[in-house]
C-alpha cells in the first residue's frame, strides 16, 4: 500500500468494544509476542509501534533473512489498521503462516492475510467492520470532515481492498467489513471463511480445524518429519524448508486477471479505481511499449465510446504459470464481450482470447505486458 494511505490508516484506531470475558485480560494490553514450542503466540492490541516491536521479535528469534518456517498463533481485538497491514506484509515477506485460535477483529483481520497459510480454528472467530477516526466515531453525527478527508476514506477503501486482493484474500471481505460501522462487528462463517480464502488451509471436518490439531502443511511438526534434503540439492528456499504456499503467486496472479479482465464492464469511476496501481511503469500492451498511464487512458477511451458492456470468463479456458521462484505469472484464457452503442441498439459479440504477464513482488503485483486478440 501506498506511504500516504498507510500514515492515514495507522492513525486509526479499530478495537472491539463488546463486553470482555474473565479471561479476556489480553484484550486491553498492547500486543506482545514470545515462543511458544513451535510457534509463536500474539497477543493483545496493535499499538501504533506493534509491527516495529514484531520486526525486534523477529532480529532476536528469526534468521537474518529469508523465510521463516513457523506459524504464528494470534489472538487481538484490533488496533492500528497501520501496524496491523505493516505487521501482514512482514508476515509475508518472511514466509510465514498464521493461525486465529481465538478473536481476531477489526485489524487484526488484515494482519492474518498476510500469513502465506492462514487457519481459522473452529474456536477462532474473524470478525470485521469499518475502520474509525477516534472522536469521529464517539460522535459520528458531528461534522469532522472535510471533502478532502472523504475523498482519502474511498481511497483507503479501494487500498484495503488491492491488500486483500494482492494477499490472496477475496476483496468482498473488505466489502463486507465496509458495511459494518464501527460500533458493530460482522464475524465471517466458516463458509465465507473458506470461499474468501481467508481459510486457505484445507480441513476435512466442515467446521474446521480445532485447537488441538492444527495441521498447516510444511509447517506443523507432522508435515515436517519428512528428511530434509540433501546437501547441494537443486531446490528452492521454499522446498528446503518445506513450505507448500498452496499456489499463492499462481492464485494472486488470476484474482488480479480476473479483476483487470472485468473491470472495463464498470463505469469509468469504477474501472479507474479496479485499475489504480495494477499496471508496471512500463508496460508492453498489444505490442506496443507503453506507459501504465497510457494503457489505463486507452482503456478509459473504450468505456467512454460504449454504452453497453458486457463480459463474461470461461472460466475453463484459465490457464497460469508460474516462474522464478513464484516472482513472474502468466495467466491467459478467454471472454465473451458485446459492446453497444445503448441498450437495445447496435450490439457487437465477440469471442477474445488474453495474454497477461504479472510481475508479484509479495505485495504489490503488478501487470508488464498485456495482450488480447480474437478468438479462433
Amino acid at each position: 500500500m501506498r506511504g500516504r494511505v498507510l500514515a492515514v490508516a495507522a492513525a486509526a484506531w479499530v478495537a472491539w468494544t463488546g463486553p470482555a470475558r474473565a479471561d479476556d485480560s489480553w484484550m486491553q494490553n498492547v500486543m506482545t509476542f514470545r515462543m511458544e514450542g513451535d510457534h509463536v503466540l500474539a497477543e493483545g492490541a496493535f499499538a501504533t509501534d506493534t509491527a516495529d516491536t514484531f520486526k525486534t521479535f523477529l532480529a532476536e528469534n528469526a534468521p537474518a533473512d529469508g523465510p521463516w518456517n513457523k506459524a504464528l498463533y494470534v489472538r487481538s481485538p484490533g488496533g492500528s489498521l497501520g501496524a496491523a497491514i505493516d505487521m501482514g506484509n512482514t508476515l509475508r515477506a518472511r514466509g510465514m503462516s498464521v493461525v486465529a485460535f481465538d478473536m481476531c477483529a477489526s485489524a487484526c483481520t488484515y494482519m492474518l492475510m498476510g500469513g502465506i497459510n492462514r487457519v481459522v480454528t473452529r474456536e477462532g472467530s474473524y470478525g470485521v467492520h469499518q475502520f474509525s477516526f477516534g472522536d469521529a466515531s464517539a460522535d459520528p453525527d458531528k461534522p469532522f470532515f472535510t471533502a478532502k478527508d472523504v475523498e482519502t476514506h474511498q481511497s483507503m477503501v479501494g487500498e484495503l481492498a488491492d491488500y486483500a486482493d494482492a494477499m490472496g484474500v477475496d476483496p468482498r471481505v473488505v466489502v463486507v467489513a465496509s458495511r459494518t460501522p464501527p460500533s458493530g462487528m460482522t464475524f465471517l462463517t466458516r463458509q465465507q471463511l473458506v470461499n474468501y480464502k481467508v481459510d486457505n488451509v484445507p480441513a476435512d471436518d466442515p467446521e474446521g480445524q480445532s485447537n488441538g490439531n492444527v495441521v498447516i502443511p510444511g509447517v506443523t511438526e507432522t508435515e515436517m518429519a519428512a528428511a530434509p534434503p540433501e546437501a547441494g540439492s537443486d531446490t528452492s528456499i521454499f522446498e528446503s524448508l518445506k513450505i507448500k504456499p498452496h499456489r499463492i503467486s499462481s492464485t494472486i496472479a488470476l484474482a488480479m486477471a480476473r479483476r483487470l479482465v472485468m473491470a472495463e464492464t464498470l463505469d469509468l469511476a469504477g474501472m479507474e479505481e479496479s485499475l489504480a496501481n495494477s499496471y508496471a511503469y512500463n508496460v508492453e500492451y498489444n505490442g506496443r511499449v507503453m506507459s501504465g498511464d497510457s494503457v489505463v487512458a486507452e482503456k478509459r477511451r473504450m468505456v467512454g465510446d460504449w454504452g453497453v458492456r458486457r463480459r463474461s470468463i470461461d472460466e475453463d479456458s484459465l490457464s497460469v504459470s508460474c516462474v522464478a521462484d513464484d516472482l513472474y505469472c502468466t495467466v491467459s484464457g478467454d471472454y465473451d464481450y458485446e459492446l453497444g452503442l445503448h441498450e437495445g441498439g447496435f450490439v457487437s459479440a465477440n469471442r477474445w482470447h488474453f495474454t497477461m504477464d504479472i510481475m508479484l513482488p509479495l505485495i504489490l503485483p503488478r501487470v508488464t505486458s498485456e495482450t488480447v486478440s480474437k478468438a479462433e
